[in-house]
């Protein structure tokens, strides 16, 4: 399958994607980054306290794991490795990038200012390593795998709405800044692509065969 029609088939997320990066970007150019973050941890309340550590989680490693499954029971080889190389391509580019930039994070940034943020009960502070949000390139990367492999529209909407939440979870919870977790929604976005086109080049037969045969 060519790059044109990977991005066809899933072109409803990332119009999505695109536009809420557009926005957000629109936001970065007009306001500070400490504004933006100070009026985000302004909002903070009880219910949302206890929504957040959960959605959050919708951008864990363990998203890659439940598309394994499902890829390897209800569909063909190839969709198992487009998995699997968005796992690792993940994994790779996020590592690299934070250790590269080594970025504090909000926490750490506004401790250094002396103001102190909320910090949400049960959820463990971090400090270092903020630029990209890794949490958001699973999030983007893994929901557009399964926005292009559900293809209808209605579920694609679905998907980045699921994506968005497991981002903006991460400036809720004063893990991330905005710039982060647009970095990493970008990243994400690529990188599923990229897995896709990737997989889409195996052409030996294996792959376009299911895990299972049911027998005649």
């Amino acid at each position: 399958m060519a790059l044109d029609k990977i991005i066809h088939r899933c072109a409803t997320f990332l119009i999505l994607t695109m536009l809420l990066l557009l926005g957000a970007l629109l936001l970065i150019s007009q306001y500070d980054q400490s504004s933006l973050h100070l009026w985000s941890d302004s909002h903070h309340y009880p219910w949302l306290d206890k929504l957040f550590p959960m959605i959050t989680h919708l951008g864990d490693g363990f998203v890659y794991l439940a598309l394994a499954l499902f890829s390897i029971a209800f569909s063909e080889r190839r969709a198992f490795m487009a998995v699997l190389f968005t796992a690792i391509l993940t994994l790779l580019s996020t590592a690299s990038l934070k250790s590269y930039f080594n970025e504090d994070r909000p926490l750490r940034f506004f401790e250094n200012q002396g103001i102190e943020l909320n910090q949400v009960e049960g959820v463990k502070p971090r400090y270092q390593h903020s630029f990209p949000s890794g949490h958001t390139t699973t999030a983007f990367a893994a929901w557009g795998l399964a926005a292009f492999y559900l293809r209808r529209k209605p579920w694609q909407v679905l998907a980045f709405f699921i994506a968005f939440a497991a981002g903006y979870s991460r400036i809720y919870l004063n893990m991330h800044f905005l710039r982060d977790v647009c970095a990493g929604a970008a990243l994400g976005s690529f990188v599923m692509l990229l897995s896709l086109f990737l997989a889409y080049r195996l052409n030996s037969p294996w792959f376009t065969k299911p895990w299972f045969r049911k027998e005649g």
